[in-house]
């Protein structure tokens, strides 16, 4: 009977105790204390008093086995039970410390990002979108500057994301070793990173006096999308080959300042594609003489994208050439005769 009630009471011992700990430990970040006064009062009363109850059960229990007088079989028996009831109260803790924290994720949009979920993980690492993302687990509380910016953080374009980075990919590696293998990272402290316009993602060191109007700004700055000056076949390999889509801008000589805000406004509008700027006095195209004859030859633009997977093996399976290192590119070339914003945005959207 004695170890009967001490089973039964473990499924709140630990999870009681482990939750009371981090709630002392945790005052100031309270994510729900403003808006829930009395919330869950009795059910919380209860639990603690079942805690109390379970731990001198548990001292009880501690203290008989200082001086056992069961055969050791029974011990054996007596532990596994004790240990099938103590999974048992860890998955029911598990289960609503993840109500609680996906009810608060949700509250403050913030978006959770599971490891196997291919399709979320290829958006936040490839899609070109900004985010600001925290290393911790889908049950586990986020940090309080995070929570505390996330709607700064929204209305300045950037995306707060939870991303389990502990959890393995398709590639048996998890999201730390895949993109942040030379950094070491401390798991008493947590860990952020920026992923942003398809570029590999950036460690963010965040200091506990930062204010989320600050943090945001800092944020949305560091993911802003830049135009690239290129005038090097080096230069054009790593902002424009390298990148699934690209649009190049050639230019004779410097751009106007007129076309220069165009183009940085369309940076602006498709984060998601790398824009470079070619002085063609400086450096040319290898492609430049074969584009469509335009109204205006002083500025040209050109949208490159990589073919579907298929298209581009049977690229080379034909033995195509190029200096891209053997991929191959579709191109088209604006030839409207306007360089204003309205007719290059649908252009870049049409292709």
């Amino acid at each position: 009977l004695f170890l009967a009630h001490a089973f039964i009471g473990s499924l709140l011992v630990i999870a009681v105790a482990t939750a009371l700990t981090n709630a002392k430990q945790s005052q100031s970040d309270d994510t729900v204390e403003s808006s829930a006064n009395g919330f869950c009062q009795s059910e919380l009363k209860n639990v603690r008093s079942a805690a109390q109850a379970l731990g001198l059960e548990l001292e009880l229990m501690r203290n008989s086995l200082d001086k056992p007088t069961a055969a050791d079989s029974d011990l054996v028996r007596a532990w596994r039970l004790f240990r099938n009831q103590q999974a048992i109260t860890e998955n029911e803790f598990h289960q609503v410390n993840l109500d609680f924290s996906q009810r608060i994720r949700g509250a403050y949009g913030v978006v959770t990002v599971e490891a196997e979920n291919s399709t979320a993980m290829t958006d936040l690492f490839y899609g070109g979108d900004a985010f600001f993302a925290q290393c911790v687990r889908s049950s586990e509380p986020l940090h309080r500057i995070f929570l505390e910016s996330a709607s700064a953080l929204l209305n300045v374009g950037v995306t707060p994301v939870a991303v389990d980075c502990f959890a393995k990919l398709p590639s048996g590696k998890s999201t730390l070793q895949r993109f942040f293998s030379t950094r070491r990272f401390n798991k008493s402290e947590p860990f952020f990173f920026t992923v942003s316009n398809r570029e590999k993602p950036r460690p963010v060191n965040v200091k506990p006096s930062v204010t989320p109007s600050l943090l945001a700004s800092f944020i949305a700055e560091s993911t802003r999308p830049k135009l690239s000056i290129v005038n090097a076949s080096e230069d054009f390999r790593e902002y424009c080959l390298r990148r699934r889509q690209c649009v190049a801008i050639i230019s004779e000589g410097n751009l106007s300042s007129a076309r220069h805000e165009v183009v940085e406004e369309l940076v602006r509008r498709f984060r998601r594609i790398s824009f470079v700027v070619v002085d063609s006095k400086k450096w040319s195209l290898s492609f430049e003489d074969a584009l469509p004859q335009a109204s205006d030859k002083s500025t040209r633009m050109v949208f490159l994208q990589l073919p579907r997977a298929d298209e581009s093996k049977a690229g080379r399976k034909r033995g195509g050439g190029g200096g891209s290192g053997g991929k191959h590119f579709e191109g088209r070339a604006y030839k409207g005769e306007d360089w204003d914003l309205a007719p290059l945005a649908a252009f870049v959207a049409d292709a």
